[in-house]
């Protein structure tokens, strides 16, 4: 009988825990004698950062350590057949080949798997690149990347379908079904603050919105906020690749190229450009080259900054058509354009203004209150898109702060100015906080109460009972 109850727990435990998909717990490891003995290191999900001591680079994790050549591919996740929820790779300093915020895997039927990656570079140098997914057969559900500084070759945000390995290449997808590939990313956004490309000596960087070869990346995330690349091309698709949707956001930096494709297919993109510096702008695939880059549909805002040369260039071999619909090119007065082969009167120029409301405001200490800011655009339908890019500022934070919402909370009494901008045009409230008062309903209330307990107070200790 005992045999029976033991079997029948033993089955009910492996419906259990057999039906549910298990993440493999490892410690990081290197592998020294991966890809020519070039070196791999496995985070496998640990979070891990990497310094540099007397020119070594070094791994640092949960007080361990490990000294790594400067060829090394770094990994967040693990090799084939790994599962994975979480990686998290900080870089300060050192010197190496790839890092990865997903694994890798050769083999199709043992796919290396992390659900949320994350990359942070501070600094360092990184000779080949930078991929926010993994390499080969890798899936990332969520992939991250954000550069405050340091150098490097590429930045890639989503995965690595096609690598040279073992003196070999390799690749994973099909040229015709990218969207199929075993290489995917699902959502990735990369944020660069700050950057140095491409590396001393090198004749150009790239930086990718999508993935490098027959790979899949859902939705995709860009953003430059400044840095210095102008021998880098910036594509917000990616090479051979298949992205969904694409958002690309620049605010800052001196750019070489910017394109919407390249080798790839985008079937829907965003470009909103507030600043910096481009050399040459193609709303399509750059006109120079063999372009065979795919784009459905795209909206091009150029908003602010300076472009030297504007095209519409190419969509699969053919010239790209501005036609205010599927390729819309907007425009206000405040961007420089040098030069343009697209014509004035096939793109929409608009202009655009804030209001603010309340222009002042008192506001009680520790409270909070929302200001109205209301955005026109002329011709209409774009009011969405410039209130996207309202930044909002307190001149005293310590009196009065702001969220990027336009929130304003009151912090010490005092007064504050909170500003909202627009690109050129600005909307100040002026702020008083005070301590914080009694409503003056409140007051109503209570004094005739008070008034009648004092009253009743008075008859019972003054006046004789039996007078009562």
């Amino acid at each position: 009988m005992k045999k029976i109850i033991y079997l029948a727990i033993f089955s009910f435990s492996f419906l259990i825990f057999g039906a549910t998909p298990t993440y493999a717990v490892e410690e990081p490891y290197f592998d020294s004698n991966f890809n020519q003995n070039n070196g791999a290191f496995y985070a496998n999900g640990t979070p891990i950062t990497i310094e540099a001591d007397n020119g070594q680079t070094i791994i640092k994790w949960d007080n361990k350590e490990e000294k790594v050549p400067n060829t090394v591919m770094v990994f967040g996740g693990g090799p084939q057949g790994t599962h994975f929820e979480n990686s998290n790779i900080t870089m300060n300093a050192g010197t190496v080949a790839y890092i990865a915020g997903g694994g890798i895997s050769k083999d199709e039927n043992h796919i290396a798997n992390v659900k949320n990656a994350n990359i942070t570079i501070n600094g360092g140098t990184i000779s080949s690149g930078i991929v926010g997914g993994g390499i080969l057969n890798a899936h990332v559900n969520n992939a991250t990347i954000t550069i405050n500084g340091g150098n490097t070759e590429s930045v890639i945000a989503g995965g690595l379908a096609t690598v040279l390995l073992d003196s070999q290449l390799c690749h994973v997808g099909s040229a015709t079904q990218p969207q199929n590939s075993p290489n995917r990313v699902n959502t990735t956004s990369v944020t660069i603050n700050n950057i140095t490309m491409p590396l001393p000596h090198h004749s150009g960087g790239s930086i990718y919105g999508g993935a490098f070869g027959y790979a899949f990346v859902g939705n995709s995330e860009l953003t430059i906020n400044d840095g210095e690349m102008s021998k880098t091309s910036i594509t917000a698709g990616g090479a051979d690749d298949y992205v969904e949707k694409s958002d690309v956001t620049i605010t800052g930096g001196t750019i070489k190229l910017y394109q919407s494709v390249n080798r790839g297919t985008v079937k829907d993109l965003t470009t909103i450009v507030t600043g910096g510096s481009i050399e040459e702008f193609s709303v399509g695939t750059h006109s120079s080259g063999v372009a065979t880059g795919k784009l459905n549909k795209c909206d091009t805002y150029l908003l602010y900054g300076t472009i030297n040369n504007l095209e519409a260039g190419k969509i699969d071999s053919t010239p790209l058509i501005i036609d205010k619909e599927n390729y819309k090119v907007i425009q206000t007065y405040d961007v420089t354009i040098n030069s343009s082969s697209i014509p004035e009167d096939q793109r929409i120029t608009v202009d655009y203004n804030i209001s603010l409301y309340p222009s002042s405001l008192i506001l009680n200490k520790g409270f909070n209150q929302h200001l109205d800011l209301t955005v026109y655009t002329n011709p209409e339908e774009y009011e969405n898109i410039f209130s996207k890019i309202v930044k909002w500022e307190s001149d005293n934070a310590d009196i009065a702060s702001v969220s990027k919402n336009g929130v304003v909370t009151g912090i010490n009494t005092g007064n504050a100015d909170i500003t909202a901008k627009c690109l050129q045009k600005s909307q100040t409230s002026h702020i008083t906080v005070e301590e914080k008062k009694a409503p003056t309903i409140l007051l109503i209330i209570f004094f005739p109460l008070l008034l009648l307990v004092i009253i009743l107070i008075f008859i019972i200790i003054f006046l004789p009972v039996n007078s009562i």
